[in-house]
């Protein structure tokens, strides 16, 4: 068991005078928590009347490390073993002009305090005060270089008065832990997989789910942190990599084209024009309805296509549809009010939209761009073009007479 030191003696007198409530804790060789009076974990006093514990942990053995990334590995390793966290603070540079990291300091993952810059008090607070981790922990430690003139070389774990002070107690699971599971994550050895990116990669495209990945890295080793979080935040960056600067639709585009699939329905080409039909829902889904290949698009076609929909609503007694909004075609609109004469009619705002603006255009004019980019179009709607269309579509989300 760890002695106490000068420091936690100073703190445990003054609590016994009252001045500061902090219990030192000793962390035992066998992993459990005890206090001076030997009392368990479970029992030790966490209510709102008593300040956070003392809690003394055995700091990391003073050893030389072959360098600076295996000191800092060890490091980690002895501080999650007693179910605490680390994080980077401050670095030292050599003097010179080539300088270089000859140590670097590490404070507890709950130093600091919660801010409050506007200076707020119970009393005037608006709102309650939002959840901190941050508990003023006073716990630091370091790592240097054996020598500052060879920082290459090998490196050391000093300690200090505060390398072994949390007022804390520990995680009873490091898994909460996001540092230590993504520093875990980077250790795992699979053949020809450097880490945990590569085994997500391999088996996201392989159609593996998130589940399933999470298994097989815990029966490789029963002692991974990897949650199913991290698999799902790994396949966002691995998504997002591969998306680079594009879109999902543009990505997805340019796939097609490089696999030579033809993704765009070409009516010159095949010689049939395709009617798409779809339904809106009263939740705002939009469900696919039906597909059909047309030899035409005279009221003829158009009569079979919307017959067979209306037959199928029929067989499966699905009422009619409240509205049909349509593009402008002339034929598609005369069959409409013959197949369904219940059903009131609307052309596509989007087609609307677009015939009103090439109409502006003819009146109000366009404009060249000076140095368009890749991509961007070399002419542009007129500042009259556009005034005139956001004056329409004011006119046109009127929900009253008297706003239209």
């Amino acid at each position: 068991m760890a002695t106490p030191s000068r420091q936690a003696q100073e703190l445990e007198g003054e609590s016994s005078r009252g001045r500061v409530k902090e219990i030192p804790v000793f962390l035992t060789a066998d992993g459990t928590l005890q206090t001076n009076d030997r009392t368990s974990y479970s029992n030790f006093p966490t209510t709102s009347d008593t300040k956070p514990p003392l809690v003394l942990i055995p700091p990391p053995e003073e050893a030389v490390h072959d360098s600076h990334d295996a000191a800092e590995a060890a490091l980690h390793r002895r501080i999650r073993e007693h179910g605490f966290n680390v994080s980077r603070r401050r670095v030292r540079y050599t003097e010179g002009p080539d300088r270089q990291l000859w140590a670097r300091n590490y404070e507890c993952d709950r130093a600091g305090a919660p801010k409050n810059t506007q200076h707020l008090t119970e009393d005037n607070r608006k709102r309650g005060m939002r959840g901190s981790k941050c508990s003023a922990c006073p716990m630091r430690i370091g790592i240097r270089a054996v020598s500052k003139a060879d920082t290459s070389g090998p490196w050391k774990v000093p300690l200090t008065t505060r390398s072994s002070h949390h007022n804390h107690l520990p995680s009873r699971d490091v898994r909460v832990q996001a540092q230590h599971r993504r520093r875990a994550a980077q250790e795992i050895n699979q053949p020809h997989i450097a880490n945990l990116q590569g085994l997500v990669e391999l088996q996201t495209l392989a159609g593996v789910i998130s589940s399933t990945i999470h298994a097989t890295i815990h029966n490789a080793d029963s002692d991974s942190l990897v949650v199913v979080k991290d698999i799902f935040n790994t396949k966002d960056t691995v998504r997002r990599r591969g998306l680079a600067s594009r879109t999902a639709i543009e990505a997805l585009f340019q796939e097609l084209k490089e696999n030579n699939f033809i993704y765009k329905f070409q009516t010159n080409k095949h010689r049939l024009p395709l009617q798409n039909i779809v339904v809106v829902t009263g939740a705002n889904t939009v469900l696919p309805v039906a597909q059909c290949w047309l030899p035409g698009e005279k009221e003829g076609d158009y009569v079979w296509a919307l017959n067979m929909l209306r037959l199928l609503m029929i067989e499966n007694d699905i009422p009619s549809p409240q509205v049909v909004l349509t593009d402008r075609e002339l034929a598609c609109i005369n069959v409409l009010g013959k197949v369904f004469p219940e059903t009131p009619y609307m052309i596509c705002r989007w087609h609307m939209n677009k015939n009103v603006e090439s109409m502006a255009r003819k009146h109000f004019g366009q404009i060249e761009v000076n140095n368009p980019a890749p991509g961007q179009p070399k002419i542009k709607n007129s500042w009259q073009t556009n005034s005139f269309m956001a004056i329409f579509f004011e006119a046109v989300d009127a929900e009253t007479e008297e706003e239209f």
